[in-house]
């Protein structure tokens, strides 16, 4: 079993939890899907063969790098190992299992002492949206978002913590001369 890491620059994408044999591509058939044009449809493969892993290029038009360079055939691939495929660097790190553990206490039934503020209400609802690959936020329901997978998601409480995050807001959702 192992774990890929995806990072855009120095955002973190997403992690995938895999074992025996993944494709990598842009295609939502892939069972890690990297949504951008630098990726080919099905550009990797990664497979665990016993304490092993491999990489190997399917014949993308990009390439797939490790360690910084090129890879033309298949490629053994370390715990550590940055492997770029497009603008994303993934990481590949072996799993461990988890154990499940029942958790010792559920805060929400804990009865507060005298002088304690009760347990707060769950946190609110995202008001805001942008996609990890573009430099604009939507509001939560704005058409634009809808088609980005969930993964590639990063939500906003408010239009400051989206401003300061580098984002910039949609046309659609805040018309020229509205102001936000």
């Amino acid at each position: 079993m192992f774990e890929v890491t995806v990072k855009l620059g120095d955002r973190l994408v997403t992690k995938y939890r895999g074992q025996g044999e993944t494709t990598i591509g842009r295609d939502p058939g892939c069972e890690l899907m990297l949504d951008n044009l630098g990726v080919s449809r099905r550009h990797a493969r990664l497979r665990e063969v016993e304490d092993r892993y491999i990489i190997e290029d399917m014949n993308s038009t990009n390439g797939v790098f490790v360690d910084g360079r090129r890879i033309s055939t298949a490629a053994t691939v370390n715990p550590g190992d940055e492997i770029k495929i497009g603008k994303f660097i993934l990481t590949l790190q072996r799993a461990v299992q988890e154990v499940a553990v029942e958790p010792a206490f559920d805060i929400n039934k804990t009865i507060a002492m005298e002088g304690m503020a009760p347990p707060s209400a769950e946190r609110e609802e995202p008001k805001f949206v942008a996609s990890v690959m573009r430099e604009v936020f939507h509001k939560v329901g704005c058409n634009w978002i809808k088609a980005t997978p969930a993964n590639y998601k990063v939500y906003y409480g408010s239009q400051e913590e989206a401003v300061g995050d580098g984002k910039r807001p949609c046309r659609t959702c805040f018309p020229p001369g509205d102001r936000f």
